[in-house]
């Protein structure tokens, strides 16, 4: 008895400590849970399309809601929670001037909401308003990520035949454009529907607005159509007729297309702000590709890489002044630093109507360079002139030691434009701001190979200007510039400057075309900047890191990396290849320089 009896209080005491045990750790799980509430528990993927498919419960695209549901719609408050998906299916068409999506609520840090398109949706409309009746309105929501779905590369393979072909979602006002034309996208998209011109008065189009928003990325998009304009019935419409509209801080942008806009990416209210970045992506048929600006503000970071700007004719015929990029200010603050590398700037650029490809303005003492402080580091930039433009391909305005290294320049003189042989002034670079660094850049077919501009209000003069490759130029027009200093040999230049004593010309007289270089900058063997340049390993960290290898020319190419170490004697393999690409120096050494070479080496 006294053992049985043993045996059931032990039993008893096993189960009341079982129980504790059980109970402790219960508790512990239920704090645990309280504490770190489960992520997956909160998101959601919900699918919209058009009309109610299939069971109408959101489950899937056969089953999808309506996306202007009364009680589960997509602007439905209950759907806007972090972490959430909100899917996109097939065609939404509306009418004009109507939005489809307005965020309702913000996502947070590391569970964005995203707005994701299926493969082959599209939202559209003959053409979109603006603010709240723009296609997409962000404005006011953090952490928002919108994806078109593709998987691809926006700017397409091997850099010489435009991409044609989507696989992801798009989103455009089908029916807006230069009247009588029948070569809008239609609602059916097949790109032969009529056009109207909806432009005039207040009516302008935003696709997708996002002002004051933080955090926004808006990813694999394209085509994004706003305005088809081959013909010139269109009024002066850049400004107002944009594909995306922002402001905020950490705003990304990257691999869209956009195609037949005024302004492809239209920052031009960019407030106190920091890290806008724009990559990879494809513009075509621009009025401008990017416009920013700002009053009595500051940006800092801004950054524009991998883009690849192409063909931009069919708005030179409306009446707009039109650029690739147009940064400008009229009231102070300003751009604090801009990263500009990587970009390809290429194609027909139609008869007339132009600005220049960069135009980062400067209309009085400091506008646009934050009081004369600000500063652009661009380097690895393919840029070429089909038109003879009169502006440089890089216009900086004012500003303070800016860096302009490894960019390949090709002005219209060597592509048959209009210009050639007319004396136009066809200016590949043009600097303003004190301390200008030119370093390590190929410059072949200028009209001009650089000249000063003064009018923001300082007097222009430069850092290091050193190391850089000329080839022909246009007679009739001064090759150099600077303040008082004009001159149009080679060795005129590198008197009256002190500067470009490492650099290279064909001959003194710029007449003799270079060998080993096409006119987008790709470099071989028998260019006489092989091995040429200055060795920058020293610059090529942060977020001038991509300065280590050659250019993407637009996202078309993989980049080579460039040698480390330093250049101590031209010709040597740790010297780097003049211009953006890096390509291969294979050969032994440099080839023989031609007979009437002028350079200095020390």
């Amino acid at each position: 008895m006294r053992l049985q009896s043993a045996r059931k209080s032990a039993s008893q005491v096993l189960r009341t400590q079982g129980i504790r045990s059980m109970s402790l750790m219960f508790l512990i799980m239920l704090l645990l849970s309280l504490l770190l509430p489960s992520r997956a528990a909160a998101a959601a993927n919900i699918y919209f399309a058009q009309t109610a498919q299939g069971a109408n419960n959101g489950a899937d695209c056969a089953d999808a809601y309506a996306y202007n549901d009364g009680n589960n719609g997509i602007n439905k408050s209950v759907n806007w929670v972090p972490g959430n998906t909100l899917h996109i299916c097939g065609t939404i068409s509306v009418g004009q001037g109507v939005n489809v999506i307005t965020a309702q609520a913000s996502g947070s840090s590391g569970n964005p909401i995203t707005i994701k398109f299926e493969p082959g949706a599209i939202i559209n409309s003959p053409y979109f308003g603006n603010g709240g009746n723009s296609g997409i309105n962000l404005s006011g929501q953090s952490f928002i990520t919108i994806d078109g779905g593709n998987t691809g590369n926006a700017t397409g393979p091997g850099g010489d035949v435009p991409p044609v072909y989507w696989t992801g979602g798009l989103i455009q006002n089908y029916a807006n454009g230069s009247s009588g034309q029948n070569n809008c996208p239609g609602i059916a998209n097949t790109w032969a529907g009529a056009c109207t011109n909806y432009y005039g008065g207040s009516n302008t189009s935003t696709i997708i607005q996002a002002n004051g928003s933080n955090n926004i990325t808006i990813e694999n998009l394209g085509p994004c159509v706003v305005a088809v304009v081959t013909g010139g019935n269109f009024q002066n419409g850049a400004p107002g007729e944009a594909c995306i509209q922002f402001s905020g801080s950490n705003v990304t942008i990257t691999n869209n297309q956009f195609v037949w806009d005024g302004i492809g990416i239209d920052n031009t209210n960019y407030g106190n702000v920091t890290n806008t970045v724009i990559s990879n992506n494809y513009f075509t048929e621009q009025g401008w590709a990017l416009g920013c600006a700002g009053a009595n503000v500051t940006n800092t970071n801004y950054q524009f890489y991998g883009n690849w700007l192409h063909n931009f004719d069919g708005w030179t015929q409306t009446g707009a002044h039109v650029n690739g990029i147009h940064c400008y200010d009229g009231s102070g603050g300003g751009i604090a630093s801009f990263y500009l590398y990587n970009n390809a700037f290429d194609g027909n650029q139609g008869t007339s109507g132009w600005t220049t490809w960069v135009y980062l303005e400067s209309n009085g003492p400091g506008d646009n360079w934050d009081n004369n402080t600000g500063t652009l580091y661009a380097f690895n930039n393919v840029l070429v002139d089909s038109v003879g433009l009169g502006n440089g391909m890089i216009q900086t305005g004012g500003g303070v030691n800016h860096m302009i290294a490894y960019n390949s320049f090709w002005g219209c003189q060597g592509n048959g434009c209009a210009a050639a042989g007319s004396g136009a002034v066809d200016k590949c670079l043009q600097i303003g701001g004190t301390g200008t660094n030119v370093i390590g850049n190929a410059f072949i077919h200028c009209g001009q190979f650089m000249t000063a501009d003064p009018h923001s209000g300082q007097t222009p003069s430069i850092g290091t200007f050193d190391y850089n490759v000329y080839g022909t130029a246009q007679a009739g027009t001064p090759f150099w510039q600077l303040n008082g200093t004009s001159q149009s040999t080679f060795s005129g230049w590198q008197s009256a400057c002190g500067c470009d004593a490492h650099s290279r010309s064909g001959n003194d007289n710029l007449t003799a075309a270079l060998s080993g270089i096409t006119n987008l900058g790709v470099i071989s063997s028998g260019y006489i900047g092989m091995e040429w340049g200055q060795n920058l390993s020293g610059n090529a960290t942060g977020l001038m890191a991509a300065l280590g290898s050659g250019t993407t020319a637009g996202n078309t190419v993989t980049p080579s990396p460039r040698p480390g170490g330093s250049c101590s004697t031209q010709g040597s393999s740790s010297c780097w290849n003049v211009g953006a690409y890096n390509g291969s120096s294979g050969s032994a050494g440099p080839p023989p320089a031609p007979t009437d070479l002028i350079a200095s080496v020390e």
